[in-house]
């Protein structure tokens, strides 16, 4: 009987040891995790094995941003964006009386000059990247000035809409999708990647000669075509001077040479350019 009553008592000795030693396992596994596995499977699905960060996960480095280093698609050797994009100026120098006209108006408007800057801030820097990658003269980072004024959602008589001021078919032909909700040819980044295609093939389709190219975007390259045409049947010369476009045409392309000239010589015409820097202010989600 004694020997029964001893094997119970070892029986509960061994199980209440087992049974603590068994609940410090528990309590040990629980504090040593850092979420739970809802979170986990959260924190798994958002951010994939792959590596790859999904495209609503945006992240910042602001220190690198606070203390401006650049990667390899900033600039480093330029401050602001102003002499980048001076350096990328390729565009044919002229005296022509149109250009000098469109530059004193430009001149005599100060005020006018400091809103459009202020409004070309927050997308300067992104445009001209996207103009020096692909190779184009640095004055057409400055053509939303010529036909926009740098407001986003400016729109004209003939229902072109933006920055670059796409009407809906060329804007559509060139990937800017528009509905209801959105409008491809209001997002700056989607348009200025159009405009840039569309000014390429343009280009290419008069010969590398880009103030011709400048022209067919603003009335068409049919009315371009046409016009060379004219002068060729009368053996006049065939370059953007000589032909006979659309009045609106003969200002457009002067006008932009002339905004070019006064952002180069901005000290000499008295003209204040704000310190747009040469980094992105702007995160692309």
């Amino acid at each position: 009987m004694e020997s029964k009553i001893n094997f119970t008592r070892t029986a509960l000795l061994i199980f209440f040891i087992n049974l603590f030693l068994f609940g410090c396992t528990q309590k040990t596994t629980v504090t040593r995790g850092t979420t739970s596995t809802d979170e986990q499977q959260i924190f798994d699905a958002s951010y994939p094995r792959s590596g790859r960060v999904p495209k609503y996960v945006v992240p910042v480095d602001t220190q690198a941003r606070n203390r401006g280093d650049s990667e390899s698609s900033d600039s480093p050797q330029y401050a602001s964006v102003w002499p980048r994009i001076i350096s990328l100026y390729r565009l044919p120098k002229t005296k022509n009386k149109r250009v000098q006209r469109e530059l004193r108006w430009y001149i005599e408007h100060p005020d006018y000059l400091q809103r459009v800057q202020m409004r070309a801030e927050p997308y300067l820097f992104d445009i001209v990247e996207q103009i020096e990658h692909q190779n184009l003269p640095g004055e057409i980072a400055l053509l939303p000035v010529v036909e926009s004024a740098f407001q986003p959602h400016a729109r004209s008589h003939a229902r072109a809409h933006g920055i670059w001021q796409f009407i809906p078919s060329t804007g559509r032909l060139y990937g800017l999708k528009q509905n209801s909700w959105y409008d491809g040819r209001r997002d700056v980044y989607a348009s200025t990647q159009a405009a840039i295609r569309y000014l390429q093939k343009l280009h290419r389709e008069f010969d590398g000669d880009w103030l011709l190219a400048l022209a067919a975007y603003n009335c068409g390259e049919g009315a371009v075509h046409k016009a060379i045409n004219k002068n060729l049947r009368r053996g006049r010369p065939t370059n953007f001077w000589s032909l006979q476009l659309p009045r609106e045409t003969k200002n457009y392309v002067p006008r932009l040479m002339a905004i070019s000239q006064v952002m180069a010589n901005a000290r000499s015409y008295n003209i204040s350019l704000r310190p747009i820097p040469n980094r992105s202010t702007l995160e692309h989600v």
